[in-house]
């Protein structure tokens, strides 16, 4: 068998480092050294965990958050963008006029049924 690299025929591991052959029966040289190491690779592993993480968080919330937004909600107001704020409440068809009364009675600017 003769060697793909410069310093694999120097080597004195040769046998032991024939482990380390690709698919293709074939050495890998760096460095001209036969066989690679996997520490190497750890680095790059992580970092790319890493990379995977972050894009796939900030993918997640941007789904799962629902953005952006097309439409508006139904009580959305253009003046809560500004110096407003708004109360919305779900109550039953028959009580709306007694909350629409504790709204007003609160100081309410404005209340829509």
């Amino acid at each position: 068998m003769q060697a793909t690299c410069p310093r694999a025929a120097s080597s004195k591991t040769w046998n032991s480092q024939r482990v380390s052959r690709g698919s293709l029966g074939t050495q890998r040289c760096a460095a001209g050294i036969v066989g690679s190491s996997i520490p190497p690779y750890v680095v790059i592993a992580f970092e790319l965990t890493i990379l995977f993480g972050g894009l796939s968080t900030a993918l997640g919330m941007v789904l799962l958050g629902r953005l952006p937004r097309f439409r508006p909600s139904a009580g959305y107001d253009p003046r809560f963008s500004n110096d407003r704020f708004g109360v919305a409440v779900q109550c039953a068809p028959g009580r709306g006029a007694s909350v629409a009364g504790i709204l007003r009675g609160a100081g309410a600017e404005e209340v829509r049924a």
